[in-house]
């Protein structure tokens, strides 16, 4: 009967540590799927800026992305890039200096294997919040990153989210 009694609660003991382990790893992975949802849920709201509006300026985009960039470390930066036609590009820059940034160009990576072409869309950074310590990649190309490009043209087929592979990001060029 003592040998009975000391294996069940012994059984018991393995019980609380199996339900245990169960919860605090439903608890990891539940804290882990909130972290990785937040970047989606800041670029939709982000999204929803440009879907509401034609004409997005600096100050909409600094209000659009203030308080996703306060809450937490996760996003060190939040940007916009437009599609344009590489022809289109002096005449873009030309527009965007006229907005208030008078050193504003259109420029593609160099320390890549991209190959420009007179006929490519260009994928430019118009805007990127928070500016100190980002101001550097305003007007990269970013379809010029073979792993971005592949991103963004996976994202305009299928009109949804794409993760790029790991690439430096240009501020660290």
């Amino acid at each position: 009967l003592m040998a009975f009694g000391i294996k069940q609660v012994g059984r018991w003991a393995d019980a609380r540590v199996v339900a245990a382990f169960e919860r605090d790893a439903v608890n990891a992975s539940s804290n882990l799927a909130a972290r990785l949802e937040y970047p989606l849920h800041s670029l939709e709201a982000l999204r929803g800026t440009y879907l509401a509006s034609d004409d997005v300026t600096r100050q909409d985009m600094q209000r659009a992305t203030a308080a996703w960039l306060a809450r937490s470390n996760d996003l060190q930066a939040m940007g916009w890039t437009e599609l344009i036609a590489r022809a289109d590009a002096p005449a873009y820059e030309a527009r965007v200096r006229a907005s208030g940034l008078p050193d504003f160009r259109v420029f593609d990576r160099t320390d890549t294997r991209f190959k420009p072409q007179a006929d490519d869309v260009l994928a430019v950074m118009r805007y990127i919040e928070p500016m100190e310590g980002n101001a550097r990649i305003l007007g990269v190309n970013a379809r010029s990153v073979p792993e971005a490009r592949a991103a963004i043209d996976t994202a305009i087929r299928t009109d949804m989210p794409v993760a790029t592979a790991g690439f430096r990001a240009t501020q660290g060029v």
